[in-house]
């Protein structure tokens, strides 16, 4: 089942994940690019998708998230969601900004005996401030300084030096 690029809403996303929940033989999904913009507390609507896909889908194979906005607090969700998923073979992150605590998420999940992972695609998946060379989530380590513009996340005070 292939959703790609179409701009769901939270409530799409949570009738998805109820929706894949109870289909016993879907084996491949792909919501590429459905995320349109954060909700607002700030998390991806993606995660409520998978908030309601917990334990359901036993056939899923293949599972394609790229561009979900999903960040280290997503991924959290992702790996709560996939523990118990034997079947999934493939799962395909690319372009979503992970975060140093994002990708060691992923790596637990590909870890567990309880998880079937074989292969985890993180193409251009960079985490924030990495883009500009630091590692301290955006911000530039000095007091007055502002922080270094997200798109993914572009809200907060920034400051222009001209």
């Amino acid at each position: 089942l292939d959703l790609s690029w179409n701009s769901l809403t939270v409530d799409s996303f949570q009738a998805l994940g109820v929706g894949v929940n109870g289909c016993p033989t879907l084996q491949q999904l792909s919501i590429a690019g459905c995320s349109g913009c954060r909700t607002p507390l700030g998390e991806s609507p993606c995660t409520v998708f998978l908030e309601n896909m917990v334990g359901g889908a036993p056939a899923l194979r293949i599972l394609d998230l790229t561009a979900n906005l999903l960040d280290s607090s997503g991924t959290l969700v992702l790996e709560d969601a996939l523990e118990q998923h034997k079947k999934l073979e493939k799962l395909i992150l690319s372009e979503n900004t992970l975060g140093s605590p994002g990708t060691s998420s992923i790596l637990r999940l590909l870890c567990r005996d309880s998880c079937g992972l074989q292969s985890i695609d993180c193409t251009d998946c960079v985490s924030v401030g990495e883009e500009h060379g630091g590692t301290d989530g955006g911000k530039t380590g000095e007091p007055g300084n502002g922080r270094n513009f997200n798109v993914a996340n572009p809200c907060g005070r920034y400051v222009l030096d001209l």
